[in-house]
């Protein structure tokens, strides 16, 4: 029997380069969507490496609904870079953006995901 191992992940990097107006976007969206939270499971989102980053040769960038929100924090990005370039695939099964901060007005966004890895294969 093949047995996924889904694991949660604090996406990094969601306040930089323009990323929380597209957060702000997203979640305004899906906030006033007439299916509320269940309009997110529509967002496509995905792990990409990016081996030529200036600033980690291991990054992995996640996309949500095609725009680039963040990357996988760097020690876990060293873990898995080496294996999705030997060709394993990483699925995201749920991804939330999380709204916090303490002044209202001005709210940051933050972005969780579950990962799924690739089944291991058992012999005999």
């Amino acid at each position: 029997m093949k047995d996924n191992k889904r694991f949660e992940i604090a996406v990094v990097g969601v306040t930089f380069e323009g990323r929380q107006e597209i957060l702000r976007e997203l979640y305004e969206e899906a906030e006033h969507s007439t299916e509320g939270w269940k309009y997110k499971m529509s967002w496509h989102c995905g792990l990409i490496r990016q081996p030529d980053n200036p600033y980690d040769p291991n990054a992995i960038a996640v996309e949500l609904a095609g725009e680039q929100v963040g990357f996988i924090p760097k020690a876990l990005a060293a873990k898995l870079a080496p294996r999705i370039d030997a060709g394993e695939v990483y699925r995201v099964v749920d991804a939330r953006i999380i709204k916090g901060g303490s002044n209202k007005d001005k709210p940051v966004f933050g972005v969780r995901i579950i990962a799924e890895a690739p089944a291991e294969r058992k012999v005999g």
